[in-house]
């Protein structure tokens, strides 16, 4: 079973970052406008694709965001750079209930076309604070 995660945007406005991965915030007004007030967590090397509701490419696809039910945003920077376009969307092949460091997944543009596949690295949980 392929299991397709749909592109939603997430707005949330502010800037602030914190924990041991700031500088993974660093890099993008979009990137730090999603993580804005949360802070970093521990790298995790799988997420539980039953959990999460959205994912967004970020930063021309340089990083992906996977939001959890709950509110936990998930940062990934993949291997490579999966070209991402306004209103596409994260492909994974996986037939597990998991999305792991190590798997493949490709972004598709809203007319359907397939970008390269890049290869997922740790997980990066960022949390609402209090």
């Amino acid at each position: 079973m392929r299991i397709e995660a749909a592109l939603f945007c997430v707005l949330l406005t502010g800037c602030a970052a914190h924990g041991t991965d700031v500088e993974e915030a660093r890099s993008g007004s979009e990137l730090t406008l999603a993580l804005a007030g949360k802070s970093a967590g521990a790298r995790q090397g799988c997420v539980n694709l039953r959990e999460i509701e959205s994912t967004r490419p970020v930063d021309g696809g340089t990083a992906i965001l996977f939001v959890e039910r709950g509110g936990t945003t998930y940062l990934n920077r993949p291997h490579g750079t999966c070209q991402a376009s306004p209103g596409g969307f994260v492909r994974t092949g996986s037939t597990s209930a998991q999305l792991c460091r190590g798997d493949s997944v490709q972004i598709v543009g809203p007319a359907g076309v397939v970008g390269d596949s890049c290869t997922l690295t740790d997980f990066i949980p960022y949390r609402r604070a209090g």
